[in-house]
């Protein structure tokens, strides 16, 4: 089925300060052999965070899906349990905070803009995204196709 909406977002702050600290850490340490661990070791601890500096996310009529590079941390919200949806955006020098915790529902790899799903339960689940109005219409084109549920 094809999505209603994908994004890949990547925080290039963070890909770019951990890249330039990767090489000096490894030029640095490849001039004392005898001083610590391997020349490798060291690149090799700063790059592990770039999994978590690439995000997916997509809307089908099912679900949202917000996944890491590597596939993890991720999370699928059904449409169904999404009650209302919003967008949000932040003053500019707030671009650089990011926020990747599952367990509090915070998927912002660029915290300036994006959307806000408000769950059945109450919690919301925060989900940065370059497109949020995007976003937005895709979540809300989902619900819409949902079975609409009889009071009585």
């Amino acid at each position: 089925m094809t999505p209603l909406y994908r994004s890949r977002q990547y925080n290039w702050a963070m890909l770019v300060i951990i890249a330039a600290m990767s090489v000096f850490i490894g030029v640095v340490s490849s001039g004392d052999p005898e001083g610590g661990a391997p020349w490798w070791v060291y690149p090799f601890l700063l790059l592990t965070p770039v999994a978590f500096g690439a995000m997916t996310v997509t809307v089908t009529y099912q679900e949202v899906r917000v996944r890491c590079l590597l596939g993890w941390p991720r999370r699928s919200i059904p449409i169904a349990q999404v009650r209302a949806c919003t967008t949000f955006e932040r003053k500019w020098f707030t671009a650089l905070d990011t926020g990747v915790r599952p367990g509090r529902g915070e998927f912002r790899l660029n915290g300036r803009r994006g959307v806000v799903l408000t769950l059945d339960t109450g919690l919301p689940v925060v989900i940065s995204a370059p497109d949020p109005g995007e976003l937005l219409r895709a979540v809300e084109k989902a619900r819409s196709h949902l079975p609409h549920k009889s009071g009585g």
